[in-house]
């Protein structure tokens, strides 16, 4: 049987006090309620109520993972993952030395798998959005292009949007990284969270912390051990933490948080994962999957949500030798501009700026400030560019697999012509 690596990218928690500029520039899009508090026993109060009701849902696989003992990671030497000095040469599509690439595949024979999936839910992402690490989207994501974009745009990856405000929108961050949305987007939801005293990101990960939505990623058919040539990996959308009754509580955090699953993850009929990459592997202990395109990621929070769809992903990350938490998580890929613009104009939908308001004209420049690479994030100087690159960071925690749920309903569409209209 071969191996399964499952990311079920959740939501996490935002205040409803995200005024109108700073969700324009979020692209935010209005998924569903979060829990508006939650009580100090792990129970639910108001909670309780958005959360979706499992019990009685039927489960992906017929038993969870055992108790595991959890290692305090400070307690921990793993040494860090350096994409950097990792990747290169052997890298058929990149052969250049010194840019952040993911290892290679390990030339080591396969061997028996661990008996049973290993499942870790993100604790923390790092986005770039923060205001207090205004330099942190440098270090998030991966070199996609092969190429090394300075301050001054050269040597570019594509031709910048005519109406883009600068020439070096596409500059990279460290050691080439690919980060558009973090270095453009994120720059101005940074300025907009510092004047709004919000931050986004913090929030975000409040929302991770609680377990009201989040990331899980699970590793199965994996052998155990620093190299293994063959690994599955699927990503999945998910709901948040039960108990045995299938109500709302908050992780502890120790390995034994049940996460739901979110049926609109499965092909009609069957618990076959829509979104999987059958040739992943790892590499002294650095776990690395590319995905199939029209990757689903979706943040949601009290009232909005962002949702990137990204082609070209690559999601990797680090695993102690005891399998008990996650270090130097990332997730790379590039968003279409189409599919960027649609998310943005869903948020501004949902707080009722509609495409026939003036407040829809902030779309295209941000869309154009914001394009740096190639939808297939090959270098193509003499071409337009199409997309924006995306780098993510996260850490994570061992934890369960539970039962399948159906998705939150979706809202009203705001802008649709009878929506919110007053009766005669």
């Amino acid at each position: 049987m071969r191996k399964t690596v499952s990311l079920l990218v959740l939501s996490a928690a935002v205040p409803l006090g995200m005024a109108l500029g700073c969700q324009a520039v979020l692209g935010i899009e209005v998924l569903e309620e979060s829990p508006a508090e939650t009580s100090s026993d792990g129970g639910a109060d108001a909670a309780s109520e958005a959360m979706p009701d499992t019990s009685g849902s039927s489960d992906v696989s017929a038993e969870t993972a055992a108790d595991v003992e959890v290692v305090d990671a400070a307690s921990e030497t793993v040494p860090p993952f350096d994409a950097s000095t990792e990747g290169g040469s052997c890298d058929p599509e990149c052969p250049t030395l010194g840019l952040a690439r993911p290892p290679c595949k390990p030339a080591v024979a396969d061997s028996p798998s661990l008996p049973e999936p290993l499942l870790f839910a993100v604790r923390t992402m790092m986005t770039g959005m923060n205001p207090d690490h205004p330099d942190e989207w440098l270090d998030l994501g991966l070199d996609l292009d092969c190429l090394f974009t300075d301050e001054q745009g050269q040597p570019p990856s594509c031709i910048p949007a005519p109406d883009a405000g600068s020439k070096q929108n596409g500059k990279d961050g460290h050691q080439g990284r690919d980060n558009s949305f973090g270095s453009n987007i994120g720059a101005k939801v940074r300025e907009m969270t510092k004047v709004l005293g919000k931050n986004y990101e913090d929030s975000l990960n409040k929302g991770l912390e609680v377990g009201f939505r989040g990331i899980l990623l699970e590793v199965g058919d994996y052998n155990g051990e620093a190299d293994d040539p063959n690994v599955w990996v699927t990503v999945l959308s998910a709901g948040g933490t039960v108990d045995d009754g299938g109500n709302y509580v908050k992780p502890g955090w120790m390995g034994k948080d049940v996460w739901t699953v979110e049926s609109s993850n499965f092909q009609a009929g069957s618990f076959e994962p829509l979104f999987k990459s059958t040739q992943a592997y790892v590499s002294g202990r650095v776990l690395v999957a590319k995905m199939p395109s029209g990757l689903p990621l979706t943040v949601s929070g009290e009232a909005a949500g962002l949702k990137w769809t990204l082609d070209q992903t690559t999601v990797l990350f680090k695993m102690d030798p005891q399998h008990t938490y996650l270090t130097d998580g990332v997730i790379a890929g590039v968003w279409p501009a189409a599919l960027a613009a649609d998310s943005i104009a869903s948020v501004l939908a949902s707080i009722g700026t509609c495409p026939d308001d003036p407040g829809s004209k902030l779309i295209e420049p941000l869309i154009a400030d914001s394009l740096d690479i190639r939808d297939k994030a090959v270098a193509q100087p003499q071409l337009d560019c199409q997309a924006i690159s995306v780098g993510l960071g996260f850490v994570g925690m061992v934890a369960r697999r539970g039962p399948i749920i159906d998705p939150a309903p979706a809202k009203p569409d705001p802008c649709a012509k009878d929506a919110g209209a007053d009766s005669p």
